[in-house]
């Protein structure tokens, strides 16, 4: 399955070069709302939410219509962001999509894709995100992109699979969130436990200070809380919120109540 990451990056910079030709450069938007809003939440509820709009997924194909409207109704009471796919051949986004939400609601909002490109991130910050997400994966200039992005004002959220690369871009670009994903995107399959035990050596090595999010496979309130006791500072959750939006109430209950 590497391969399909690859062929995501492929088409990722043959979309890049299309986006530029839509002229949008020179946008700055407001930095580190992003970040702030997940240090306000962890500070509030003992861990930030980040809910995702995804109709799509590769592992999953078709996952739940939604309207933004709907989105938003229900998980904004208890989100501290959103997240929302861009990429479009595999997750059905679009930048149009990211452009709704960040006008259509004051949360903080991530653009979610296989960035490859500085135009990207330039197309990403004009239509109102706050955040983009960067995957280490190689031949992709981590370091460059996320530099831009802050530049842009973008928080760039680092998504790592272990506690090693989390340390490497926590401590080279502390400025950044970072992300530690349940999904082995070579694989496509998801291990909750061993995430944990990655987010809690991250949480060691990079002390208290360092926002972490635990990005994938929280469909329940006691994995939430699994996150939050291993280390994290925030959870995403996408595919199960989807299917759910309940699911967003239930864990801010139990995060209330002390769990």
């Amino acid at each position: 399955m590497k391969g399909f990451i690859d062929e995501a990056f492929r088409i990722a910079r043959l979309r890049a070069e299309a986006l530029a030709r839509l002229g949008l450069k020179g946008c700055r938007v407001e930095p580190r709302r992003f970040k702030a809003a997940l240090e306000a939440g962890w500070r509030a509820w003992g861990l930030a939410v980040i809910a995702e709009f995804k109709r799509c997924s590769p592992s999953r194909g078709f996952i739940a219509y939604r309207t933004l409207d709907e989105f938003i109704e229900e998980a904004s009471p208890y989100s501290d962001a959103f997240s929302v796919l861009v990429e479009p051949s595999w997750f059905c986004g679009s930048p149009e999509l990211l452009a709704l939400l960040s006008k259509m609601h004051g949360i903080p909002v991530l653009a979610k894709d296989f960035v490859a490109a500085e135009e990207q991130l330039e197309v990403y910050a004009c239509m109102g995100a706050s955040a983009a997400l960067i995957i280490d994966w190689p031949g992709i200039d981590v370091e460059g992109l996320a530099l831009k992005a802050l530049e842009l004002g973008l928080d760039p959220l680092i998504e790592v699979s272990s506690a090693e690369a989390a340390v490497k871009w926590g401590e080279a670009i502390p400025e950044a969130v970072i992300g530690v994903n349940a999904r082995n995107l070579a694989l496509l399959k998801v291990d909750y436990d061993s995430m944990l035990l990655e987010v809690r050596r991250a949480r060691e090595a990079l002390g208290p200070r360092a926002v972490i999010v635990a990005e994938s496979g929280v469909d329940s309130p006691l994995k939430a809380l699994r996150a939050r006791d291993s280390g994290a500072s925030a959870i995403l959750v996408g595919t199960s919120v989807m299917l759910d939006p309940g699911l967003l109430k239930a864990i801010r209950s139990l995060l209330i109540t002390g769990g």
